[in-house]
């Protein structure tokens, strides 16, 4: 209500139809930023989307990777273990031939 007596008081020969047309043009202003907005947001939304997918396959080709990774890092572990069997299996063995070795050479001393 004050702006409408602010235009009354400062633009007097304004008519009605010419402040109605004013209206339009501002809501046409408004409506094209509007649009401009919306048009650049779309186009964000749209790169984003892009990167999001991007960024997507590269998380799982990334856990596509540890996951082999975790599969080798088993097998190495399961060979380790492998090893450490036969370690000690060749350790007893070792132990056994010692063994029967000292009870030759006994044999050998006995007259």
């Amino acid at each position: 209500m004050w702006n409408v007596n602010l235009q009354q008081r400062f633009a007097p020969d304004i008519s009605g139809a010419d402040m109605e047309i004013q209206a339009f043009e501002l809501l046409e202003q408004k409506i094209v930023q509007v649009l401009g907005f919306l048009s650049r947001l779309r186009a964000q939304n749209q790169e984003l989307t892009r990167q999001n997918q991007e960024l997507l396959a590269k998380l799982e080709e990334k856990e596509r990777v540890i996951l082999t990774l975790k599969q080798d890092v088993e097998q190495r572990k399961k060979a380790l273990d492998d090893v450490d069997v036969y370690r000690e299996k060749q350790e007893r063995i070792r132990n056994k031939i010692e063994m029967l070795i000292e009870k030759l050479k006994e044999f050998e001393e006995i007259p």
